[in-house]
């Protein structure tokens, strides 16, 4: 993120890095940056702050998916993962 990066243009990035929709980017980055800015002192570094808890929110939650997946997968009968129902 460079300094000229504007917030649109750093959720669109950020949202094109995880597949995600500009619409949920911009609601997790507009709850984040209530919850940092509530807190914060120094507020010059807010920005980094903000995007870096929203890449990892972001990134959790599709590492759940993806367990969440790789479970109800795992626990299908071999025959209902080959398309076989028996």
């Amino acid at each position: 993120m460079t300094r000229t990066d504007t917030k649109q243009e750093l959720i669109r990035k950020i949202a094109e890095e995880y597949h995600a929709s500009e619409a949920m980017v911009t609601d997790l980055y507009e709850h984040t940056m209530e919850d940092l800015s509530a807190q914060a002192r120094i507020r010059d570094y807010l920005p980094l702050m903000v995007a870096r808890r929203v890449r990892q929110k972001i990134k959790d939650s599709q590492n759940a998916s993806r367990q969440d997946n790789d479970s109800q997968h795992a626990a299908q009968p071999e025959t209902m993962r080959e398309g076989v129902v028996h």
